[in-house]
C-alpha cells in the first residue's frame, strides 16, 4: 500500500479490510499512463518496420469496452447536444 501513496500506519491501524479490496485490486492502474506511452512508442516502432497491426492489450483495455455507452444514453446525450445547439443559435440570433 506505500506503492499507492499511503503511509503504513494508516493502513495497519486505521483501514477496514473492505477499504483495502478495492485499492488492491487497481493498484496496477497506478502505472497505466506510463504503459500507454510505452504501447504508443511500440506501435510506432513496429509500423515502421513491420505490415499490420501491432497488438499490445493491458487488462484495462477489456474493462473499458464493458463501461461503453448504451444505445440509449447514447440518443439522449444527442437529444441534449441537440437542444443546446439550437440554444447557442438562438442567443446568436439576438445579438
Amino acid at each position: 500500500m506505500v506503492e499507492l501513496g499511503l503511509s503504513p500506519k494508516y493502513v495497519l491501524d486505521e483501514m477496514a479490510l473492505y477499504e483495502m479490496q478495492p485499492l488492491i485490486e487497481k493498484a496496477y492502474l497506478k502505472n497505466r499512463e506510463s504503459w500507454e506511452q510505452t504501447r504508443l512508442v511500440c506501435g510506432y516502432i513496429h509500423k515502421a518496420w513491420f505490415k499490420g497491426e501491432m497488438k499490445m492489450n493491458f487488462p484495462w483495455d477489456k474493462s473499458e469496452a464493458k463501461e461503453g455507452v448504451t444505445l440509449e444514453q447514447a440518443q439522449r446525450l444527442e437529444l441534449m447536444m441537440k437542444e443546446e445547439e439550437k440554444n447557442f443559435a438562438k442567443q446568436g440570433e439576438e445579438q
